[in-house]
């Protein structure tokens, strides 16, 4: 099934990739997140799990001595502070339930893969939003299982 991309009134989650390339002031996410606004008059919002992903990385790096807990911290303190100017959207009832449909759906590679976009994608779906994205492949298969629900746009340098 093709996927079904976001149209110009569709608001925008963004998910982890993409929230990390703003955290690290990437031009094209800057690019992108001025002319959602301008379209919509609101920043992109960020899902629950795009947070915990993004500072669940951020632990394991440190963790594995890859960055010192100096910058772990200057990496948590932006992700915070980006947090503060988006909505952020939680994961309840409703993203649970659409979680609930996909998730028995999916084999386990595949949910080992991709349990964290299930997550990302039913936030979105269960707030009428769609997915920027760098990568549609990620999302594809859940978009599969949500005819019509998933909207995607992809953000690319």
């Amino acid at each position: 099934m093709p996927i079904t991309p976001a149209l110009p009134e569709t608001p925008l989650a963004l998910d982890t990739v993409v929230f990390t390339h703003w955290r690290n002031s990437q031009s094209y996410v800057l690019r992108e997140i001025a002319g959602h606004f301008k379209r919509l008059q609101f920043p992109p919002a960020l899902t629950s799990m795009t947070i915990f992903e993004a500072l669940n990385g951020i632990e394991d790096e440190e963790k594995k001595n890859k960055i010192t807990k100096a910058q772990a911290q200057q990496y948590k303190d932006k992700i915070k502070e980006l947090s503060k100017s988006c909505i952020v959207l939680p994961w309840e009832q409703k993203a649970a339930a659409i979680t609930a449909h996909i998730y028995p759906r999916l084999t386990g590679p595949q949910l080992q893969k991709h349990w964290k976009d299930l997550f990302i994608a039913a936030t979105a779906i269960a707030h009428g939003y769609g997915i920027a994205t760098q990568n549609i492949r990620d999302f594809k298969l859940i978009a599969d299982l949500t005819p019509d629900l998933l909207r995607i746009e992809v953000w690319k340098p």
